[in-house]
């Protein structure tokens, strides 16, 4: 249970008090009042937000409105990629709203409405400085990691894998392209990495080891954090006759 104070003032301008309990999953729950401040004493609408899961806000309706909380995986500007034990999405805070000191592995707590950008999946529409809408509740967290394969990257990228955190293992990577993409090839299955960090060095044919962000605009990408993410295995050898 939660302890909830309300003050709101009578038609005169007097305040009038009261307090109750609102009950909340994990204790934690958003809380407005909706009414004009010169209103006569009456009924008032309030609305409690739940924290939900990720897989729960991903399989919301577009423009249904969601709490969730999870740790930062990856930063590409107003892009917050976050992950929970059920899954990954992005946060879309409003510009110039983004913290400045807001750093990988901080468990943060985002309230905005479900969209889809290209495919991506998004709570949009928070304002990073509104601690109702976005907040850091602690920092430090340990990152998630799975190892996948790019074949089940590819097969998960519009749903259960996207906006997660993955190691791909001995794979083949194409020549670097740091402003485009940069392909990577597991077998018959490539992926593209999205603005590989300029200064990953990775001589193109060599097998690899990744780790990523499966990210999405159009067609599944990975979104490399830091370019000691890239491990060369083996450099490609030519050999001349």
């Amino acid at each position: 249970m939660l302890p909830v104070d309300v003050r709101i003032r009578d038609a005169s301008g007097k305040e009038l008090d009261g307090a109750g309990y609102a009950a909340a999953v994990g204790g934690v729950c958003g809380f407005s009042l909706v009414t004009n401040l010169d209103d006569a004493p009456g009924d008032y609408t309030y609305t409690i937000n739940e924290v939900i899961t990720i897989a729960e806000a991903r399989a919301l309706p577009n423009n249904e409105y969601a709490l969730v909380e999870g740790v930062v995986t990856f930063m590409d500007g107003r892009n917050i990629y976050i992950q929970d034990a059920t899954g990954g999405l992005v946060l879309y805070l409003n510009s110039n709203t983004v913290p400045e000191t807001l750093a990988l592995g901080d468990l943060v707590r985002g309230y905005g409405k479900k969209s889809v950008y290209k495919g991506l999946v998004e709570l949009s529409g928070i304002n990073g400085n509104d601690e109702a809408q976005f907040m850091v509740i602690s920092s430090g967290h340990e990152l998630p990691l799975a190892i996948k394969t790019i074949e089940e990257c590819l097969a998960g990228s519009a749903d259960t894998l996207q906006c997660t955190r993955v190691m791909i293992q001995n794979a083949v990577i194409g020549a670097l392209n740091p402003s485009n993409n940069t392909v990577l090839t597991q077998g018959e299955y490539s992926i593209n990495i999205y603005r590989i960090p300029a200064s990953v060095e990775a001589p193109e044919g060599s097998h690899v080891n990744v780790i990523a962000v499966i990210g999405y605009f159009n067609a599944p990408q990975l979104r490399i954090a830091f370019a000691d993410d890239v491990t060369t295995l083996n450099a490609h050898l030519s050999v001349s006759p």
